[in-house]
C-alpha cells in the first residue's frame, strides 16, 4: 500500500527539515524522498557535499524502517556505508529507500540516491537496531 506524506516526518528545525528533505511516498518497508538542491549542500567543485547525500539516504532509510515498527518502538542507525557513484549536481536529488531484511533487533536495507534526470548519483547499505520501548 503507498501512502502519501500526510504528517511532517521529521521535527522542526531538525536536520533533515534544515536541509530541505522532503517525503514523496512511503510504503510498508519503502520510501521515497527528495531534497532539492540549494547554495549551502555544495562543496568547492560545485557538487553536492557527500554528507548531504548521506544523509539524504540515511533519512529516506530512516523512513523505509519506520514504516515496520511496532508500537512503542524506535530505531537509530548502527551502520551505514555509501558508495559515491558520481557528482551530484542539478536541482534535486531522490533517494529511494528499501528494508531488505527485517529481524527482530535488526533492519538492513538499501537506498538509491538519483539526480533529477534518474542518474545513481550513489548507492548506501545500512543497519537500523531495534528500540524496544522502556
Amino acid at each position: 500500500m503507498t501512502q502519501q506524506p500526510g504528517a511532517r516526518p521529521f521535527s522542526p528545525g531538525s536536520f533533515a527539515e534544515v536541509l530541505g528533505i522532503e517525503e514523496v511516498e512511503t510504503g510498508e518497508g519503502w520510501a521515497r524522498l527528495r531534497m532539492p538542491i540549494r547554495g549551502h549542500h555544495m562543496q568547492s567543485n560545485n557538487a553536492v557535499h557527500g554528507g548531504v547525500i548521506m544523509t539524504l539516504a540515511d533519512t529516506a532509510f530512516w523512513r523505509a524502517v519506520t514504516t515496520l515498527l511496532g508500537a512503542g518502538q524506535m530505531a537509530a542507525t548502527s551502520e551505514l556505508k555509501v558508495n559515491f557513484i558520481k557528482p551530484a549536481r542539478g536541482d534535486s536529488l531522490v533517494a529511494l529507500s528499501r528494508v531488505i531484511h527485517k529481524g527482530s533487533r535488526l533492519m538492513v536495507g538499501e537506498t538509491d540516491v538519483t539526480d533529477a534526470q534518474g542518474d545513481l548519483v550513489a548507492k548506501a547499505l545500512g543497519t537500523y537496531v531495534i528500540l524496544e520501548p522502556r
